[in-house]
């Protein structure tokens, strides 16, 4: 059976010079096995600096003053995954700013540069938690010893 997709678009009328959009898409079920892939995702799309949305939008076609895609996972885990999209964009530049990430959503391009980025990341926060795992384990032996 093909999933429904309702979009649903709220206005908030504030006078500003500056617009905001949030892109908000349900995803799959959460599953662990997933957590090294999403990490990865999010590091190469839209989760930094390097990224491709932050990238395309940002630093090459100047439609954004912030913005970042990442796939969030729930507090809960009987919920599903989201893809949280946002745009802090000058207000004249909304349509082709919202169009942009919308191509992006839409056809993730390659990037060597991200990728290698989103690469160096994933690397360094496994090496992070395996010094934190050590530093736990050291204290553990400590407090031991002094029983």
């Amino acid at each position: 059976m093909a999933q429904t997709f309702n979009n649903t678009v709220y206005v908030v009328d504030y006078d500003m010079k500056q617009a905001e959009i949030v892109i908000l898409t349900e995803g799959e079920k959460f599953d662990a096995k997933n957590i090294p892939l999403v990490s990865m995702y999010n590091g190469y799309f839209g989760g930094g600096m390097s990224s491709v949305v932050f990238q395309d939008l940002r630093e090459s076609k100047a439609l954004a003053y912030s913005c970042y895609s990442v796939y969030r996972k729930s507090a809960d885990p009987k919920l599903p995954y989201y893809n949280f999209s946002y745009i802090g964009s000058q207000a004249d530049k909304l349509p082709e700013a919202m169009a942009g990430m919308m191509n992006l959503l839409n056809n993730v391009p390659k990037s060597d540069v991200s990728f290698g980025a989103a690469k160096n990341l994933f690397y360094r926060i496994l090496k992070q938690n395996a010094l934190i795992k050590q530093g736990f384990y050291l204290i553990i032996l400590m407090l031991r010893s002094l029983v």
